[in-house]
C-alpha cells in the first residue's frame, strides 16, 4: 500500500487519531503528515 499524505493532512480529513490529539494536535490543527510538505517548503527556500 502506498500512503497518500496530500490526502489527510489536517486531523478533520483523517478517518481516525489518537484521543490525545483531541481537535488539535501540539501543531495545530495539521496531522503529522503535513509536516514532510513543511519540511520540503523549507528546504526548497
Amino acid at each position: 500500500m502506498m500512503p497518500h499524505p496530500e490526502r489527510v493532512t489536517r486531523n478533520v480529513m483523517m478517518s481516525w487519531h489518537p484521543d490525545s490529539w483531541g481537535d488539535q494536535d501540539t501543531g495545530g490543527d495539521y496531522t503529522p503528515w503535513m509536516r514532510m510538505f513543511m519540511n520540503a517548503r523549507v528546504a526548497m527556500g
